[in-house]
């Protein structure tokens, strides 16, 4: 069996389903603050306040396209870490 489909049997026969679905919630909420940051980045720059609108906007990228990907994959691999195990140890 090849890595990717022993994860995906893993992910599927997880004893932490409410776990993975905590980091689906969490994931979407981390999306929407980041997109939420930008609107107000946005904002913020029609008002004039350009320095504080383009931090705003840098901030959003970066909680967007680093930060909430970078948690949701540590999470993910924590839980797999722990599926693993237990399956391991029940074989013995």
């Amino acid at each position: 069996m090849s890595a990717a489909n022993h994860l995906e049997q893993i992910r599927s026969e997880s004893q932490y389903p409410v776990y993975r679905g905590v980091i689906g919630v969490l994931t979407v909420l981390g999306y929407l603050g980041g997109v939420i940051m930008a609107g107000l980045g946005v904002m913020a720059m029609g008002n004039g306040a350009t320095g504080a609108g383009i931090g705003s906007l840098i901030g959003a990228a970066i909680t967007i396209f680093v930060i909430v990907p970078f948690y949701k994959e540590v999470s993910l691999m924590l839980v797999d870490a722990v599926d693993s195990t237990l399956e391991r140890n029940s074989r013995s």
